[in-house]
């Protein structure tokens, strides 16, 4: 009887247990898929600024000489705009091979590459297009690629600490599962425990065995029948 005892309190353990586990994993699943996608959003907004920050300054330097020779005579022009651009609206500083400097393209009306490096992408993929205008006529596009992953080393070394942080909750989450299912598992069980050793003594002849009543509920009325069965 002692072992089988032993059998319900490990069965028991492990339904909360993996009760508890089933939880913490749905819960940090959902929120690190939630973090990403949220995320790689921010992401994109933020290079929908910068690409439509770009045509603007593009747009007043169009303003000036009426023409793409500004591109033409200075390979360093739209590097410059970007600087700036990092200065004055205070946008992280893109110092990665992998940054979005490398995803820009500058093109005129008839889609004739002026600037950028790479293949430039087609219409019928996920991109950032914003026009550069002069006299209200569309004269070129400032191109970049939606951000569809994370790929900025700045980026990624902050998703790496979300996750590094939420690793470190789930295991502590797990740890607290643990102590808490175990502890439940042993206290909902006492009862039964007192119980199962008066019938032994029930059975051995002490008919004098009486066992506490702690509770009113299933349990408790057990008790109850036990001692009256006594």
């Amino acid at each position: 009887m002692k072992v089988q005892f032993r059998g319900v309190t490990h069965k028991f353990f492990f339904a909360i247990f993996a009760l508890c586990l089933l939880i913490v994993f749905t819960m940090h699943w959902g929120i690190r898929l939630s973090f990403e996608q949220g995320f790689i959003g921010y992401i994109r907004q933020s290079n929908e600024l910068r690409t439509s920050l770009i045509a603007q300054a593009l747009t007043e330097q169009y303003q000036q000489t009426g023409n793409w020779t500004f591109l033409h005579h200075n390979g360093r022009a739209v590097t410059q705009i970007i600087n700036t651009l990092e200065q004055e609206n205070d946008l992280p500083v893109q110092s990665s091979t992998k940054s979005w400097r490398t995803q820009v393209w500058i093109v005129d009306h008839n889609m004739t590459r002026l600037s950028g490096r790479g293949i430039l992408p087609t219409a019928s993929q996920d991109i950032i297009q914003k026009p550069v205008k002069y006299h209200n006529q569309i004269v070129g596009w400032v191109i970049s690629n939606a951000a569809d992953k994370i790929s900025r080393e700045a980026d990624i070394n902050f998703d790496r600490q979300q996750h590094l942080t939420s690793s470190l909750v789930t295991m502590f989450s797990l740890l607290v599962a643990l102590i808490t299912s175990l502890l439940l598992a042993r206290n909902f069980l006492k009862p039964i425990k007192h119980i199962l050793k008066g019938t032994h003594q029930l059975t051995a002849g002490n008919f004098a065995v009486r066992v506490r009543i702690s509770s009113r509920d299933e349990l408790g009325q057990l008790a109850k029948d036990f001692n009256q069965l006594a």
